[in-house]
């Protein structure tokens, strides 16, 4: 089974230090855009452009950009 890696913690922290938008892509092919707010062993935090906040969980995601 191929796993592919995601960002470092370092990378993460930086992104959310930073105030980057990130863009991630979904396992069902769904774009999700945001700031990351914080981030545990199993999910995201995203503040979205709107001001709305969604939680991501890490399995479903397939790759990210920023």
């Amino acid at each position: 089974m191929l796993e592919l890696n995601g960002p470092s913690i370092n990378e993460i922290k930086n992104l959310i230090k930073d105030n980057t938008v990130v863009s991630f892509c979904t396992i069902n092919n769904q774009n999700i855009t945001g700031r990351i707010k914080w981030f545990d062993q199993i999910a995201f935090k995203l503040i979205q452009e709107d001001g709305r906040e969604i939680t991501l969980l890490m399995q479903s995601i397939m790759y990210y950009s920023y």
